[in-house]
């Protein structure tokens, strides 16, 4: 049986005395569905999209009404642990690089939860994510607090869309204000004060090489620390560019050119493995090696007296 989707028009809707004004979606007025000669009942939107579904969705109950089959049972609900398990397995299979923020992140909300003696996914409320995200140390000068919450709306959304929860939470709650702020690139003396300073940290001969090399490869490529690091040997080409390169925040492609100095001495570092310039992933994990990168970098910045917040400056160019 087809289900039909109409508006009903208002008296003071200048669309309700035109031809065929049911079908006139340029309103916002209430929408109904209509099947059969005379049945009818509230679509209980305004939108064509979510009524046209609702319509489809009533045709298949119709259908199996009249066939005399059970409507399905509705699933078992559940745990906040066995979606997370099911999202980022659905993320590895969709080619989603990097999920470990996302591990992260969710892993707290679960933690989070499960203090409240909250176990189902369906049982985190908005006020509960409300609560929960009071709770969230990130600098607020930062997109950290924005990009931390559309992960968390990413989740929600996914498994609204798989039918892990009747509706999406999330949605209730108001968005995080993005800041943006310009960062300029490091001066020449600044560059200078922090490569002096990699051999003034204490530092083995082949830490300092290798911390050096990492800062000219962030300062003339604009990657991000984790790109960097894990940047394979495969990537730089003959002519010292960098191709194909994907970075792990965008999943973006890009092409980069290289002073031929700089892609010299990446040539001719030495590491562990021969597929990466400084990545081993048979013996370190990403975070690992990040937070190593991170640690000696902490002491070259404070050698150099340059603040630890300007960090990320190594990644601008002029």
């Amino acid at each position: 049986m087809v289900v039909t989707v109409y508006a009903r028009h208002s008296g003071k809707c200048p669309q309700s005395k035109v031809k065929n004004a049911g079908q006139h979606r340029r309103c916002k007025c209430p929408l109904w569905l209509r099947w059969g000669k005379s049945h009818k009942r509230s679509a209980r939107t305004r939108s064509w999209e979510i009524a046209t579904k609702a319509a489809r969705k009533f045709e298949e109950e119709l259908e199996r009404e009249a066939l005399g089959i059970e409507a399905p049972k509705p699933p078992d609900h559940v745990t906040i642990d066995v979606a997370l398990e099911l999202y980022l397995a659905d993320r590895s299979q969709r080619g989603l690089k990097d999920s470990s923020k996302a591990q992260r992140l969710l892993g707290r909300l679960r933690n989070y939860a499960y203090s409240r003696n909250v176990i189902l996914l369906k049982d985190v409320s908005a006020r509960m994510l409300t609560e929960w995200r009071v709770t969230w140390t990130f600098n607020k000068e930062s997109s950290g607090p924005a990009v931390a919450w559309s992960i968390v709306k990413t989740f929600f959304r996914w498994a609204h869309s798989i039918d892990l929860i009747p509706s999406d939470v999330s949605s209730k709650l108001k968005s995080l204000p993005i800041v943006r702020k310009q960062v300029q690139p490091m001066t020449r003396d600044e560059m200078e004060g922090l490569l002096a300073a990699t051999s003034q940290c204490g530092f083995t001969p082949e830490i300092v090489e290798r911390v050096r090399i990492f800062i000219l490869l962030q300062r003339w490529s604009g990657l991000a620390c984790i790109d960097a690091a894990t940047l394979p040997r495969a990537l730089l080409r003959a002519d010292d560019n960098l191709t194909q390169v994907h970075r792990t925040k965008t999943d973006a492609e890009v092409f980069i050119p290289l002073p031929p100095a700089v892609a010299q001495m990446l040539r001719t570092h030495a590491n562990d493995h021969p597929d990466y310039f400084f990545w081993n992933p048979e013996r370190m994990k990403k975070t690992s090696l990040i937070c190593q990168f991170g640690d000696w970098l902490r002491l070259v910045f404070d050698k150099a007296g340059v603040q630890h917040g300007q960090q990320q400056m190594l990644s601008h160019r002029c």
